[in-house]
């Protein structure tokens, strides 16, 4: 029997490079040593590691599970700056940089001033060399070539995204490849042609960005009246673009720090003069239900992980919809810890008022958590520019933070799977981050270590979760501790749902701005 479990294990170490062989026997060794510390924890107040023989199992089982979590999760932990995967972060602000100025280039403002399309051109250039498996990036690279009239490396590009594309939709690979083709291959269209494939574009969803592969069409085929009316109407798309994007700068960058300081300022001196007052509401020794709870939070969310081990790993670049249904259906998955929780703290004679969720007076506390993502969401910003440029100076070959829900919202026009996103991001992100980070990861390291050792285990815990290397994860740890003491002095998650929710909902907005739903 031996024999049979050892072979495959031999095996699988010989399959792996020797490279690689000293990161994983680390990881395995972290693990372990954060299993050993999740059995000592997993134990009630005051006992020691001999158990009754039902709680053994149950504390053994629980730490061998946090083994595995921890193992999974600190394979994210690796700066590694040599794969295309890697320049993901700089290829998108480069893929955000070309789109904007490629939309002012065609806006009425744009239009009127003295520039030239080089900029944005080299910037959608970088995006599409940086980002080799988006068809976004590639496609929008293509079609602002084909606006600058270079038919031929339009095509080009065009033919590069379609074969991206056939990885995950070869009809709608093919569509699209004949209409290039149509448009921008060696034969000049005819006006006809050009309508017709306006019809196909549309109906493909290509929005804005297809419309620009029209204007290029009509000024090839020589119809000046059709791509005139065009070049108007797409200038004033956008322009309501572009006002977008402006208006939800300026709210976030100007108007909000200053509400926020006003009220940061107005909170410290009814904090001082004793007005406000942190919660005294006992914390009850319900420590190890917590940990189980947290555990078997983290254990279903890896279980896409596993499942894509043997299967192909979905692109969020590439396949946006799919990306964010696995997203969702792991929400789903993971809520399944709650009714095990809710049994566990029943045997404490506990319920979830004891992890933060207080039904009674929740109005009042949605209203403490606006006024309170008044003052978190600037400063997370602040923290993130301040972080970002000392980035650049310290690790300047290092690509920049990146999140997969920028990849799914810019490789998207579909108005369902931006709906979708937004219910992950501003929904399903905010209620199971702060029912299990804050409620149960949080309370469990606060009732062991204390308020403030608490406040910053779980912030560096929550941060170590989003790994945006080199020092994105700090802005990450800023949020966490803040919804932490918002958590300790209401004892309520309300507030913390609500700032979470703000949060996300603004970077959700500024991001369809850019990259808005239709093209």
């Amino acid at each position: 029997m031996d024999a049979f479990l050892i072979a495959p294990i031999g095996l699988w170490l010989q399959s792996i490079p020797s490279a690689e062989l000293a990161p994983l026997a680390v990881r395995a060794i972290i693990s372990v040593l954060c299993g050993v510390g999740l059995y000592r924890a997993l134990g009630s107040p005051g006992e020691g590691w001999g158990h009754e023989e039902t709680a053994i199992r149950r504390r053994a089982g629980f730490a061998i599970l946090g083994i595995l979590v921890c193992f999974q999760l600190s394979a994210r932990w690796r700066v590694d700056n040599s794969g295309s995967g890697s320049k993901s972060g700089e290829g998108f602000q480069k893929l955000a940089a070309g789109v904007y100025g490629f939309r002012f280039k065609l806006s009425h403002i744009g239009a009127s001033m003295p520039t030239t399309m080089e900029p944005p051109l080299g910037q959608l250039k970088d995006a599409a060399a940086d980002l080799p498996e988006s068809v976004t990036a590639i496609r929008t690279y293509g079609i602002a070539l084909a606006e600058a009239g270079r038919w031929i490396e339009a095509l080009e590009q065009l033919t590069r995204a379609t074969e991206r594309l056939k990885e995950r939709s070869p009809a709608r690979a093919q569509e699209e490849q004949v209409v290039w083709e149509r448009l921008f291959g060696n034969e000049v269209p005819r006006r006809p042609h050009v309508d017709a494939a306006r019809v196909e574009i549309r109906r493909m969803g290509l929005g804005w960005l297809g419309d620009v592969a029209v204007l290029a069409a009509y000024r090839r085929a020589g119809a000046a009246p059709e791509a005139a009316a065009l070049k108007d109407e797409l200038a004033t798309r956008a322009n309501a673009h572009l006002y977008r994007a402006v208006t939800a700068g300026i709210g976030v960058i100007m108007l909000l720090p200053q509400l926020g300081l006003i009220i940061g300022i107005v909170g410290l001196v009814l904090f001082a003069t004793g007005v406000l007052r942190i919660s005294d509401s006992p914390w009850l020794a319900v420590t190890p239900a917590l940990w189980e709870g947290f555990i078997l939070y983290m254990a279903l969310g890896d279980l896409p992980l596993v499942l894509f081990t043997w299967l192909p790993r979905p692109s969020p670049e590439t396949s946006p919809g799919y990306f964010a249904g696995i997203l969702l259906a792991r929400d789903a998955i993971q809520l399944l810890a709650v009714p095990y929780l809710v049994w566990r703290l029943r045997g404490y004679g506990a319920t979830l008022s004891e992890v933060g969720v207080v039904i009674p007076g929740a109005v009042r506390e949605a209203g403490v958590g606006i006024l309170a993502a008044a003052v978190i969401i600037p400063g997370a910003y602040i923290t993130s520019l301040v972080t970002m440029l000392v980035s650049d100076r310290l690790f300047p070959d290092l690509a920049p933070p990146y999140h997969p829900l920028q990849g799914m919202t810019a490789g998207s026009n579909s108005v369902v799977i931006r709906f979708a996103l937004f219910v992950m991001a501003c929904v399903g992100a905010p209620l199971l981050e702060e029912f299990f980070f804050r409620g149960l990861l949080h309370g469990a390291l606060r009732r062991r270590f204390g308020r403030w050792l608490g406040v910053l285990a779980s912030a560096a815990f929550f941060s170590a979760l989003h790994p945006q290397l080199p020092l994105g994860f700090i802005p990450i740890a800023f949020l966490g501790a803040s919804f932490c003491l918002l958590y300790e002095w209401r004892r309520s998650l309300i507030p913390g749902m609500v700032a979470h929710a703000l949060n996300n909902g603004i970077a959700f907005y500024m991001l369809d701005a850019l990259f808005p739903s239709g093209g």
